[in-house]
């Protein structure tokens, strides 16, 4: 193998780079390494729903967790405030339908106004997830969201996606893409 460089970058460490994928010598080795590591980049970026539920918009905690995603260095790429219907609430949670609490869960969601929001960010799902904390409050750690603010494991002050599945999922039912900033 010869040791050519294009752009001080050696065909060799350019071959190593791309696991065996061999790049013309007048290829710019340094603009593809850029773009490829932009592509990757953009990959791990996901958006995940994020929801202040009514207790959290009571206790005037949503810009609280509003300031925990952006100082993490997430995008707001969608937001409103509004009170929805139990429809609404049993489509959004139409996975918990037969589970004893799901009634309770409805009559929570809908007995005041809440904050949907669409967060953008590298592993915003699993990120997000973390920075919620547990649904209990015993087993979730201070620090969290819902380990500082959280009172009982029913009224838990918010909601987040469990997947990126989910993610998509949630933020369909809840936005038109219009509704959402680039």
């Amino acid at each position: 193998m010869t040791a050519r460089t294009t752009s001080g970058i050696s065909v060799a460490l350019v071959t190593v780079l791309f696991q065996g994928l061999i790049l013309p010598v007048n290829v710019d080795a340094a603009a593809v390494l850029t773009e490829r590591a932009q592509n990757i980049e953009r990959a791990l970026v996901e958006r995940t729903f994020i929801m202040a539920k009514p207790d959290a918009v009571k206790r005037g905690l949503v810009g609280e967790i509003i300031r925990r995603f952006e100082r993490r260095g997430f995008k707001l790429v969608a937001m409103k405030f509004v009170h929805p219907s139990k429809e609404l609430f049993m489509n959004h949670y139409e996975a918990a339908k037969g589970q004893p609490f799901f009634k309770a869960l409805i009559e929570f969601m809908s007995s005041g106004p809440v904050v949907p929001m669409v967060w953008e960010g590298r592993e915003a799902v699993k990120l997000g997830r973390a920075m919620i904390g547990y649904s209990s409050p015993l087993k979730t750690p201070p620090g969290t969201i819902r380990g500082d603010f959280t009172l009982d494991k029913a009224q838990n002050v918010v909601h987040g996606s469990d997947s990126i599945k989910s993610a998509e999922r949630e933020i369909n039912i809840w936005f038109k893409k219009k509704e959402m900033v680039e």
